[in-house]
């Protein structure tokens, strides 16, 4: 199938017929969803009222699966990524919950992140791909946007991993505090801009 078709009600998995638009003129939510080459790239969720609600955007790679799914709001600020694919950071969460030996299968996870209003990240899940949530990373911002808290979490063993602080009280630097799983302080950085010094 190719085009845009809208929907009183709609499910991606789901045998889904198409209504005319003066169908669901009066329905919340209603769905308008496009296609290409049979494959779901977009559905836009409106109210009664016409307005949109929120964007899901599909991400395919080059054998026609589903890589990932963008959630934003009305605005086009993205909310939710989901993505099956190997992340950066994933290979090191694994293996802060299960030993410096775990080798990673990329195909076994997925992740999702969160944005704020700002269309910072704010949070970082890592899931086995049973749904089970492995380990999630929380950011929290100043007044200014600027990172001052990480804090990594073990959802398989119920435990802190570690915690990052950084402060910017200095002129021209800040303070990078990493304390481990007991709040046990391992290592505190004076950063740059461009350098970085370890400090006692």
């Amino acid at each position: 199938d190719h085009g845009t078709y809208t929907y009183r009600e709609w499910s991606r998995y789901g045998q889904n017929s198409p209504d005319s638009l003066a169908a669901v003129k009066n329905i919340s939510p209603y769905y308008e969803v496009t296609y290409d080459s049979s494959r779901v790239t977009l559905v836009k969720v409106h109210s009664a009222t016409d307005s949109l609600l929120r964007v899901i955007q599909y991400h395919y790679d080059e054998q026609n699966n589903t890589i990932g799914e963008t959630l934003s709001d009305s605005r086009g600020n993205p909310v939710l990524e989901t993505t099956f694919l190997e992340q950066p950071e994933d290979a090191n969460l694994l293996q802060k919950v299960y030993g410096p030996d775990f080798t990673m299968h990329a195909t076994h996870f997925f992740s999702r992140r969160f944005f704020d209003l700002a269309q910072r990240q704010v949070r970082y899940e890592l899931f086995a791909v049973n749904g089970k949530m492995i380990a999630h990373v929380e950011t929290q911002y100043n007044a200014a946007g600027k990172r001052i808290l990480e804090m990594t979490q073990d959802d398989v063993h119920y435990q802190p991993l570690e915690k990052l602080v950084y402060d910017y009280s200095g002129e021209g630097r800040y303070i990078l505090e990493t304390f481990d799983s007991a709040g046990k302080m391992v290592s505190r950085m004076t950063l740059f801009h461009g350098n970085q010094l370890l400090t006692p």
